[in-house]
């Protein structure tokens, strides 16, 4: 056969050998034929040049990511200790170049074997406090901040014993991470949040392609109770299609959490009279004029819109108040409130006489509180005033900080020896971790070998929360009790755990919504162990498993680091807690 004209194969190049074919042709009377060799057809030039130029931009893509990632890689810190050597990268990842806004994350190879551990994303809430600041650098992170922000620690906890560790500071205006557009400010809500830290993971693995089909697990506390179901959903939706070029290997996610939504009269009347009963970092940069701000802005018709959607400012990430919102806004504050109520009667916290007085008053079902109502659960709130409501056992940080980071100025001690006592106390414990923090990311040197400050500003002002991102978030989504049913079934893993010291997302209001998604129980409530002590308490259920943390409170990798490490191991081995001395 004449297959190309004599134009084409002399544009051939280079010229191709031709086989000879052997044919044998079954009918009557047909013999082996032998012919004569076959010119097979080469590729038309134009097709050799398609493949040439895909696989040129193939591998400039690959070379482009390559040394990205290179550029990403962080020598050392500042103040870091020389060993053990930590595998870490920093930077940025584009998530919308119309728009010029990008996510900044940080990154830790696992201590061993890495090629064989999952990926873990940790996500802190708010919404607008830092997963750098709290996750990373106060709890589940190899390196620690230490006091003063002068120099960090190794974190002998940490998780990246366990898996491959990203943090990730979202949504944009957290910390580090930006946008050049400034009206993306004003449209974050739940929907947004999750479809940028979608494209920050699609784009990451780009980057790091390595990590395209490891396991992947979605970690996270506060506010990211609504960050983490929703993303996980994305994920899931989208990676149905295993050879999809977006594949993610997502395996399951686990929580530290319980919903709440305050009722409208009670958040009023907080911020109104300033209640204040804690003074970690977020309560405490919230003062009463942005708490009049906040008030302003609700007003005009918009109360009724807006009320259920602001949180009481009541503790250390502004989201602390509501962590998961599992049911309706009325049932969700229904347990919350009837659990923290309990847990301070039940834990010396008030009087008999308040209690009381709350079960007598109080129809935590309906949303608009009675006077006797909220004049009882005002006391329960001023009651944390004095103590940590985060974690009624501990010290509080009785810093001054310049940054006004620390309320309940009364309280404040200049002694500072007075102070050093009430730490060891607590076997090292350090309530002040968040201003550590500020005091660290905030120097120039750290910032340069961060890779962080990318739009040159000397230095860029970093903090753990960020006011502008509570104060003007889009609180739109009241339940993710839909998106647990869906996961569960899907066959994901999901833990939810909760430290008993906890008065202010108190694990008896976990358990209440734990409780409401009716799940049949696969094991009943029984201790768990370590080192031949009872380190807490777990349920299991089909397609979900409640952990309780003895001792710890509402950061339990910074409370119990011990715990925290068994706790999530367990969880991505897919095994469960030890049940024997």
């Amino acid at each position: 056969h004449q297959l190309h004209s004599h134009e084409d194969q002399e544009a051939q190049s280079p010229d191709l050998s031709t086989p000879v074919v052997q044919l044998r042709i079954p009918w009557r009377g047909a013999q082996s034929i032998s012919r004569q060799p076959m010119a097979m057809a080469p590729p038309p030039p134009s097709l050799l040049r398609l493949c040439l130029a895909l696989l040129a931009l193939s591998s400039c893509s690959l070379s482009l990511a390559t040394d990205q990632r290179d550029a990403d890689r962080v020598a050392s810190l500042p103040g870091q200790p020389e060993s053990p050597a930590v595998s870490q990268f920093s930077g940025y990842v584009t998530v919308n170049e119309r728009h010029g806004r990008a996510l900044f994350y940080w990154f830790f190879e696992a201590q061993a074997m890495p090629e064989e551990k999952p990926l873990l994303l940790w996500l802190n809430g708010g919404p607008g406090c830092s997963s750098i600041g709290y996750g990373a650098a106060s709890e589940l992170g190899p390196l620690r901040v230490v006091r003063q922000g002068a120099a960090l620690e190794f974190n002998r906890y940490a998780w990246n014993k366990e898996a491959n560790l990203l943090f990730l500071e979202s949504p944009v205006g957290v910390g580090f991470s930006y946008t050049n557009t400034s009206s993306d400010l004003d449209t974050l809500n739940d929907d947004f949040v999750a479809e940028d830290a979608y494209s920050f993971l699609v784009n990451w693995l780009e980057r790091f392609p390595e990590y395209k089909d490891r396991e992947f697990y979605i970690a996270g506390e506060s506010y990211a109770g609504h960050y983490v179901p929703q993303l996980a959903e994305l994920v899931y939706e989208r990676s149905k299609d295993k050879k999809g070029k977006a594949y993610i290997n997502l395996k399951g996610f686990i929580e530290r959490g319980k919903p709440r939504v305050p009722s409208p009269r009670s958040l009023l009347q907080a911020v109104e009279r300033l209640v204040e009963p804690a003074d970690h970092l977020w309560a405490s940069r919230i003062h009463k004029p942005h708490r009049l701000t906040a008030v302003d802005r609700l007003s005009q018709g918009a109360v009724k819109k807006h009320i259920l959607h602001i949180q009481l400012v009541t503790g250390h990430e502004r989201d602390r108040a509501s962590e998961r919102t599992v049911g309706n806004p009325i049932t969700n504050d229904y347990y919350d409130s009837k659990g923290l109520a309990e847990y301070a009667w039940s834990h010396a916290v008030v009087s008999d006489d308040v209690y009381a007085r709350i079960k007598k008053y109080c129809d935590f079902n309906i949303s608009n509180w009675s006077d006797d109502c909220n004049a009882a659960m005002d006391i329960v709130y001023s009651q944390y005033q004095e103590i940590d409501i985060y974690n009624i056992y501990a010290p509080k940080c009785l810093l001054n900080q310049s940054s006004a980071s620390y309320a309940n100025r009364a309280f404040f001690v200049n002694d500072k020896e007075q102070f050093r006592r009430r730490i060891r106390m607590f076997s090292g414990y350090d309530p002040c971790y968040a201003s550590y923090s500020e005091d660290y990311f905030n120097k120039q040197e750290v910032q340069n070998a961060f890779h962080a400050n990318a739009r040159g500003l000397h230095p860029a002002k970093w903090h753990v929360c960020s006011d502008s991102i509570l104060n003007s978030y889009n609180f739109s989504v009241f339940s993710v009790l839909p998106i647990y049913s869906k996961l569960i079934k899907a066959g994901l893993r999901v833990w939810l755990y909760s430290g008993d010291a906890d008065g202010r997302v108190p694990v008896i209001g976990s358990r209440y919504c734990v409780e409401a998604l009716r799940l049949p129980i696969k094991t009943q409530w029984q201790p768990w162990y370590l080192d031949k002590q009872v380190a807490g308490r777990f349920v299991e259920y089909y397609g979900m498993s409640m952990v309780t943390i003895r001792g710890a409170g509402h950061l339990v990798p910074l409370n119990k680091p011990d715990e925290g490490l068994t706790l999530i191991n367990a969880f991505l081995r897919g095994e469960q807690l030890p049940t024997h001395r």
